[in-house]
């Protein structure tokens, strides 16, 4: 029996795919970031990780600063927090341009039918290129970080920063998960 076969058909959290789709449709029209906004965040980000947030668009970059203002506002100052937050979703880059219809295609697909979507983003076929992208963007971006010398904490909240936390806590430290959890809620709030 095939993946696909396995596949049981999956509530609909209608409220939380009405949210996503109009976030997507807000991120046709993204506001760049201003200058004491890069400032804040040059203060964070050492050059080498700057360059990485720099190769993120318009939208990744307003999205990366909103998750880290949140989660430093629910109390998380720590600097490795503040980074991942910055960096978690630039191994999107490693793809290109990723359009607005790729990017609200994999977040409804996700949230209407998440089994269905991990077994289409391990597909090549150019449909399936958005689920692709929010698979293996942590993985790809946690590689990036590294390569420019990002501290391993760092490294590893972007790797599993869309692991499930009951997942997370078989593998990581308990002050790793409680950091992965800030970040994964600040990242669910936008």
């Amino acid at each position: 029996m095939s993946d696909e076969e396995n596949i049981v058909a999956e509530p609909v959290d209608r409220l939380r795919l009405w949210y996503r789709l109009r976030q997507g449709v807000g991120a046709l029209w993204p506001r760049p970031l201003a200058a004491a906004e890069l400032t804040a965040i040059e203060t964070i980000l050492p050059p080498p990780l700057m360059a990485l947030f720099r190769r993120f668009d318009e939208r990744d970059q307003r999205h990366s600063y909103a998750v880290w203002q949140t989660a430093r506002a629910a109390g998380g100052e720590e600097t490795a927090l503040g980074q991942a937050a910055l960096l978690h979703d630039v191994g999107k880059v490693a793809w290109g341009r990723v359009r607005v219809w790729e990017r609200t295609a994999a977040v409804i697909v996700a949230t209407a039918w998440p089994a269905r979507a991990a077994v289409w983003g391990q597909g090549a076929a150019w449909w399936q290129r958005p689920l692709a992208i929010k698979a293996r963007h942590a993985a790809v971006g946690a590689d990036l970080v590294a390569a420019a010398g990002g501290e391993p904490l760092v490294v590893r909240l972007i790797a599993y920063h869309q692991t499930p936390l009951a997942e997370a806590k078989k593998i990581l430290t308990d002050e790793e998960v409680r950091l992965l959890a800030q970040l994964q809620w600040a990242d669910e709030q936008h």
